[in-house]
């Protein structure tokens, strides 16, 4: 059997996303670059590829990002080390993936983003029970192998548990999981993927402890019922059982929304990353306005200690969302970097109101996920950098694909005028 490009893309891709499910440090980012350069060549020499008859906006972005990239990378001069630089900046290579991955949606859509959801599970089952092994059985080699650092505890309901990160797809899981639920009408398929929702607030609750993750995924899933009941034949009853079911959750779990918002306080028992926060969101802006408004600080290691009022602190570039990108990279980087969320939004906006579930409700899903996410998480940072080539990808199959059936339209249009003309 002869490989097609096809086949080779899927391949490597493959084996990329699963080095960096299950580890992100800078020996899998220089092997997982080192694929992609590979990718990227063999692209060049494909024949026959997918039409882009509308990524101009996109090409735009991509070449003014490798362009800040080398601005930066003359600005930083011997302000970073080459390990911190190969480990926090070169993955913005990864970006030339979006071609051959591309290719791979525009040859079956459903059959990639299904092949990558089993593939996410499976990281997060193995994942968690390591973390079940570390917590209570001592078990420390692949706990640390993972990732899982000794020092990073938190208390869930009184005990006290060692955490583990999720992946960069865990946003894409959940909103695959619901699109599915909300296109299948299968029963036993509908409980599926329920059980994986259950299971990816149980990882984001227990596992990696992330409050913001359970606040992005039950945003993203209100958003996603919200969007069904819209296509609905009976929309002022769905509307009214949609709300009465938010009630009944708020009042059932008051408690745990208590504590929840509480753990957020500078007097809760998360008081100390609560109180990191703060100093990151004051000491970063002001480095920002010490440096350039238009190109900011520039690139610098994730973690600093700085000295407060409290003593010495430790902040993180991976704390603050996509506002440390102005920060670095000022308003110049800070503009190029959301073309593609601007994109993506005014394309979410449009499918909104449609009624083709089996493509674009999954689109439209991911994207709310992915725009409401930025706030917390920088999509430019190391560890979900590598959703955005997949995002943008998605992005231009659907921006071609709308493309031609909007010239379709037309056409078909321009045909049906012309025949009422000659039949006059």
């Amino acid at each position: 059997m002869k490989l097609t490009y096809i086949d080779i893309y899927k391949i490597l891709i493959y084996i990329i996303i699963a080095i960096l499910l299950l580890r992100i440090n800078w020996i899998t980012v220089s092997v997982t670059l080192i694929l992609t350069i590979i990718l990227s060549l063999l692209y060049l020499t494909q024949k026959q590829k997918a039409s882009l008859k509308k990524s101009k906006l996109l090409l735009v972005y991509i070449i003014l990002e490798f362009l800040l990239f080398f601005i930066q990378l003359i600005r930083a001069k011997n302000n970073i080390g080459n390990h911190d630089l190969l480990m926090y900046y070169f993955p913005v290579i990864w970006l030339l993936l979006i071609f051959p991955l591309y290719e791979i949606i525009n040859s079956n859509f459903n059959k990639f983003f299904k092949s990558i959801n089993k593939l996410g599970i499976i990281i997060l089952v193995f994942k968690s029970l390591i973390w079940l092994s570390y917590n209570f059985f001592n078990k420390t080699s692949l706990y640390m192998l993972l990732g899982g650092k000794e020092d990073w505890y938190r208390s869930v309901g009184g005990i006290s548990l060692a955490r583990i990160s999720g992946t960069f797809i865990d946003g894409l899981l959940l909103s695959f999981a619901v699109f599915k639920i909300l296109q299948k009408n299968i029963v036993v398929s509908k409980i599926k993927y329920a059980i994986e929702i259950i299971f990816l607030y149980f990882y984001a609750a227990i596992i990696y402890q992330s409050r913001s993750q359970i606040l992005f995924y039950t945003i993203t899933l209100l958003v996603a019922i919200l969007y069904k009941i819209l296509h609905t034949n009976n929309k002022f009853l769905s509307t009214i059982v949609f709300l009465s079911c938010v009630v009944l959750l708020i009042v059932i779990n008051m408690n745990y929304l208590h504590n929840f918002i509480d753990s957020f306080s500078l007097t809760s028992k998360n008081a100390g990353s609560t109180y990191t926060r703060i100093v990151e969101y004051q000491y970063y802006p002001e480095l920002w306005k010490q440096s350039s408004i238009l190109m900011g600080f520039g690139f610098t290691s994730d973690g600093t200690v700085v000295n407060t009022i409290n003593g010495l602190i430790k902040v993180y570039t991976s704390d603050v969302g996509i506002l440390m990108v102005l920060y670095q990279f000022g308003i110049i980087g800070f503009l190029i970097a959301i073309i593609p969320f601007i994109e993506g939004a005014i394309i979410a906006a449009k499918l909104f109101f449609t009624k083709n579930l089996f493509k674009n409700g999954y689109y439209l899903i991911f994207t709310v996920y992915y725009l409401i996410s930025t706030l917390n998480f920088n999509p430019y940072f190391v560890s979900v950098n590598f959703l955005l080539p997949i995002y943008l990808a998605y992005t231009l199959y659907l921006s071609n694909n709308i493309l031609v059936k909007q010239v379709r339209r037309k056409v078909g249009d321009c045909q049906e005028v012309c025949v009422n003309n000659l039949s006059r």
